[in-house]
């Protein structure tokens, strides 16, 4: 069984389980609080702020909310079933952050490309 590349919004994360929590049915509710981070890297012709906003619209209509924005980027997340639904990939899949997703039709006139966050790692210490 894969680990689930998702977070939920008490930042609680999966990255050490080692199960798909889709195949726990006490899990289900739980599961579907989960998020699976995206970025997504915008066409150079879609950065300003209405093609910004654009994105975002259309991000909003397929269910995929929008956490932060930069010039040439946004940062986005989706649930597990959405996740699915939209690039046909398990949200288990151990190298999910390694691959540029398929661009939905919807944003491929903004989007040059999207990808699942990596996970980032927490210092308990300041680094010297």
């Amino acid at each position: 069984m894969g680990r689930a590349f998702a977070t939920c919004s008490q930042t609680k994360t999966l990255e050490d389980k080692k199960f798909n929590v889709k195949n726990y049915g006490h899990f289900e509710k739980w599961a579907l609080k989960l998020m699976v981070k995206l970025q997504l890297l915008l066409l150079p012709e879609s950065r300003t702020p209405d093609g910004i906003q654009e994105v975002k619209r259309a991000l909003a209509s397929l269910g995929v909310a929008t956490t932060g924005q930069g010039s040439v980027t946004i940062s986005a997340e989706v649930n597990l079933d959405q996740f699915e639904r939209l690039f046909g990939l398990a949200a288990t899949d151990q190298e999910l952050p390694n691959k540029d997703l398929v661009v939905p039709s919807a944003l491929q006139h903004h989007v040059q490309s999207i990808s699942v966050a990596p996970q980032h790692i927490y210092m308990n210490e300041p680094g010297i």
